[in-house]
């Protein structure tokens, strides 16, 4: 029978865009998870300067862009 993972020890990332229509939900979602034992991280493109990710939670910047219709591999 296998042990079942405490989930204080499971991280789960999130990703979110720029606006607050979907910042907002991605925090809730945060605080839920959070306040369940989870330990949530955010990634996302050119948030650095919003506090809530530093203060509460962990941040990752990444390099996004929309995806294009001629290469949606491109990243600008």
């Amino acid at each position: 029978m296998r042990k079942k993972q405490s989930t204080s020890s499971i991280s789960l990332a999130l990703a979110v865009g720029g606006t607050g229509g979907h910042l907002f939900p991605a925090q809730q979602l945060a605080e839920q998870l959070h306040a369940l034992g989870y330990q949530p991280y955010f990634l996302g493109h050119r948030l650095s300067q919003t506090s809530f990710f530093y203060k509460k939670y962990p941040f990752y910047d990444i390099k996004s862009s929309q995806v294009y219709k001629k290469n949606p591999l491109k990243i600008q």
